[in-house]
Formats: C-alpha cells, sequence, structure tokens
C-alpha cells in the first residue's frame, strides 16, 4: 500500500507541477537493496521503501548504497491512517547527486 501512495505522490508531482513523465520499475526481489526504480529526464533514482510506527525500528538493507542515485523514503501516517496525513522523509548518502 505504501508503494502505491509513494508513486502517486511523486508521479502526481511530476505531472502536474513540472509536466515531466517518468519511468516505473519495480524490483520482484528485494536483494539489491531497493524496490523500485524511477528515472526522469535520465536520471536514475534507485529508492528502499520504508515504513514504520517506530522509526527507531528501521532496518535498511546495505546495498542500497552501492547505487549511484541510491536513497531512503520513509513513510508514515501522523495523527489518523489517512492518504492526507502522509508523511514522506527521504535519506541519502552524500555521495548522491542532486536529483531533478
Amino acid at each position: 500500500m505504501f508503494q502505491h501512495l509513494f508513486l502517486s505522490e511523486v508521479l502526481k508531482e511530476l505531472w502536474f507541477h513540472h509536466e515531466r513523465a517518468a519511468s516505473v520499475l519495480h524490483a520482484e526481489v528485494d536483494d539489491a537493496g531497493y524496490d523500485v526504480i524511477i528515472e526522469v529526464d535520465n536520471c536514475i533514482r534507485h529508492i528502499q521503501l520504508k515504513s514504520s510506527v517506530d522509526r527507531r525500528d528501521l532496518r535498511i538493507n546495505y546495498r542500497i548504497t552501492t547505487q549511484a542515485r541510491g536513497c531512503v523514503v520513509f513513510m508514515h501516517f501522523e495523527d489518523t491512517g489517512t492518504p492526507q496525513n502522509l508523511k514522506i522523509t527521504y535519506y541519502c548518502s552524500r555521495e548522491v547527486p542532486p536529483s531533478p
């Protein structure tokens, strides 16, 4: 469910606010450290998605750091479990170049 909510927010932002198209690829196996790949204007971002009630209990697959533009996206609901209260935070390594 979180993956669909996240992609919905990203694609709405790209399409309606930046007029850009995106390619989205889903990993079938979680052994490379990422769940989804998004490409926009030849910029490829490998993304590991995480959700938890307690942020201190996040377990991140270290293999995401082997990707040139790897990042971890943490999603959680504040107050109620409605999409309007979805909070998204992302973490990228220092080596990751800025994305469009």
